[in-house]
């Protein structure tokens, strides 16, 4: 989302993360009607990427990997145009194909921005077999959150410290806490091509955090909410 405590940053954690099955990597769908963030931190053209996939898709058929860019932390990523116009414009040529005509054969990731019912992206979120919503664990930024009217795919990835149990939020939020993600500068100056990987980056921080989310992602619903470990405090 733009504006939120670090979603795109997350996705690409995601894309890089050993949780998921190593035989087909996953790709990162950048999918914001407001544009996209990856083309600037890395410095790679913008197509082929998002404009171009969803070209292909009127087709009727699609080939993802054909889109995606390698970044040098060694996410796939299907990057979005910087522009709203442009962005919003292909988003909703993405979202009006059936999602299974690009994204069957791998775990796909898509960076979706705001939600909004009425979001051009809305019809991908709702699609999606888990919609993340990444949010910031002060009381701000959870009442604000509370306002949403999350769609019943919705879990939620609370990101740096929060006196509040997980069970609380998820009960005025309205979705599970599936996850807790630590703010961590260094992890995310890499994902956003700020400083080059180092040996070994993947082990801490945010990357450690995006495997375990991903080892979390590929198991049952129940399982998923059981995950919310209370941190104490009370709800103002």
């Amino acid at each position: 989302m733009k504006g939120s405590p670090g979603a795109s940053t997350l996705a690409v954690a995601l894309a890089v993360a050993d949780g998921w099955p190593q035989d087909v990597p996953p790709v990162m769908v950048e999918a914001d009607p407001a544009g996209g963030d990856v083309s600037g931190w890395h410095a790679v053209a913008d197509a082929p990427g998002l404009v171009t996939l969803a070209a292909q898709c009127r087709t009727g058929t699609a080939t993802l990997a054909e889109h995606a860019s390698r970044l040098a932390c060694s996410a796939q990523v299907v990057v979005a145009p910087g522009g709203r116009p442009q962005a919003t414009a292909a988003v909703e040529l993405l979202a009006a194909t059936d999602v299974r005509l690009w994204s069957q054969d791998r775990t796909v990731l898509v960076d979706a921005g705001r939600w909004h019912p009425l979001s051009p992206a809305a019809p991908l979120m709702t699609a999606a077999d888990v919609l993340l919503v990444v949010v910031r664990g002060d009381a701000g930024a959870l009442k604000q959150a509370a306002d949403a009217r999350l769609p019943g795919n919705a879990a939620l990835v609370v990101v740096g410290e929060t006196v509040f149990p997980a069970s609380e939020i998820s009960a005025v939020l309205g979705a599970p806490v599936i996850a807790g993600v630590p703010l961590d500068r260094h992890g995310a100056a890499v994902l956003c091509g700020a400083r080059p990987p180092a040996r070994g980056w993947r082990r801490v921080g945010l990357p450690a955090a995006a495997r375990a989310l991903a080892e979390a992602l590929l198991t049952d619903a129940a399982t998923r909410a059981r995950l919310a470990q209370p941190v104490g405090g009370e709800w103002p």
